[in-house]
């Protein structure tokens, strides 16, 4: 293989391992921020976005790093577990990307690279995490909630912790981190074996497969029960978005009740990823109603098809079609 092939190979590879369709989590979180800055569109909030839409495949570099041991049960097709990613050259790319991130933040506002390094931590600490169960969700939901700070700082870096602790700032970043929380939950079930056998103790290993899918309805509550504080404050549009996003939460919910098990638990996540960026779109849509609109609508097309694509992908084809087997135990 010829050396341009060979680089083309590996930016292959480490966009496949990124998930590209994870990436309206993190880049909604952050666009709730930016509106909530109530900011104008400018250069500078394109620079935001793009730093927001690609911090999740940044990061998932690290995360699948930390996690070789487990996805080598629940994914070992993934190229880094295979060893057709080249991991020192990945890691040391994500690093040198996140350094450029927080080099261009510190022009725009220092406080955000605070943000950035607490992001950072937060990623590795994540991996630990799953030894405690809820922890891992807690951390995760922190960690993908900042991005709604480092938005809101990279617009408006004057702001006062009085006004960033301010009641409606901080039930929205509850809110999104509880959204996020679930999210990762019900990404959970897939990984129910290779958690088991590396040692972890998420949520769903604690409960046994068939309790955590009845658990999940209570899950998906949880980042609407917290956005109650706001409600009267709320227009009908932000509310009628709100609605949408809900039922296709209690849908999610309803598919791992039915499904906690086998390939339908990697299938069931389109639909996992789709109820988190409506709810953060929902959020957006509290300052900017049509463009919450717009977002959500794209993002749910958008996920949809991203996800087909990396299932297609030839690195990812068995652990799509089977990443648990249906003969796998469902705990009582």
């Amino acid at each position: 293989m010829s050396e341009p092939s060979k680089v083309g190979t590996f930016f292959r590879l480490y966009l496949v391992t990124s998930r590209p369709y994870y990436a309206f989590v993190t880049g909604f979180a952050g666009w709730a921020g930016i509106a909530a800055s109530q900011a104008p569109l400018s250069w500078r909030m394109v620079l935001a976005l793009l730093m927001l839409f690609t911090s999740w495949g940044i990061n998932q570099i690290v995360n699948d790093f930390l996690g070789l041991e487990e996805d080598r049960i629940n994914a070992p097709q993934r190229p880094m577990v295979s060893g057709a990613l080249n991991i020192p050259a990945a890691l040391g790319l994500s690093a040198v990307l996140m350094a450029i991130a927080s080099i261009i933040a510190y022009q725009f506002s220092p406080s955000a690279v605070g943000v950035i390094l607490i992001g950072c931590g937060l990623n590795v600490a994540y991996e630990y995490a799953k030894a405690i169960p809820v922890l891992a969700t807690l951390v995760f939901g922190v960690m993908i909630a900042l991005c709604y700070y480092f938005g809101l700082l990279f617009m408006s870096p004057l702001l006062s912790w009085a006004e960033l602790a301010s009641p409606q700032h901080l039930t929205l970043f509850v809110a999104i981190g509880l959204a996020n929380s679930t999210m990762t939950y019900f990404t959970y079930f897939k990984d129910y074996e290779g958690d088991l056998a590396a040692g972890k103790h998420t949520l769903v290993i604690v409960l046994g497969a068939k309790r955590a899918g009845q658990v999940g309805w209570f899950m998906a509550l949880l980042p609407f029960a917290a956005m109650l504080p706001l409600a009267r404050t709320l227009s009908w549009s932000a509310l009628s978005m709100f609605a949408v996003s809900f039922a296709v939460a209690l849908y999610t919910a309803l598919r791992y009740h039915y499904g906690p098990v086998g390939a339908r638990t990697y299938f069931n996540l389109k639909w996992n990823f789709r109820a988190c960026i409506l709810f953060q779109a929902s959020v957006i849509g509290i300052f900017q109603p049509a463009l919450g609109a717009a977002l959500g609508a794209i993002g749910f097309v958008a996920v949809s098809a991203l996800f087909k694509v990396h299932t297609r992908h030839p690195s990812m084809e068995i652990s799509a079609r089977n990443p648990v087997p249906e003969t796998s135990k469902v705990q009582p």
